[in-house]
């Protein structure tokens, strides 16, 4: 669980099984930083909300909360493995 308080002002997405590589591919496009995901993790479903008003660490640990996986960073991009 996320243990930040939360305002009106989150911008909440909520997720019901998307595969991880969907949910990799819009935080890319919504954070304008590389995120990538290797193939053993692409298809996992992840549930749960994730608050797009955070910093992209923070929503990263929150899907590392959610699945067993760990986040890296490598030349410039962020790795979900």
């Amino acid at each position: 669980n996320i243990v930040h308080p939360h305002t009106d002002a989150d911008i909440v997405w909520m997720l019901d099984g998307k595969p991880l590589k969907e949910v990799v591919r819009y935080l890319t496009e919504y954070y304008g930083q590389s995120v990538c995901c290797t193939s053993a993790v692409a298809d996992k479903p992840f549930y749960g909300k994730l608050f797009l008003n955070e910093e992209l660490d923070e929503v990263l640990e929150a899907i590392r909360q959610t699945l067993p996986m760990e986040p890296s960073a490598r030349k410039n991009a962020v790795y979900v493995e």
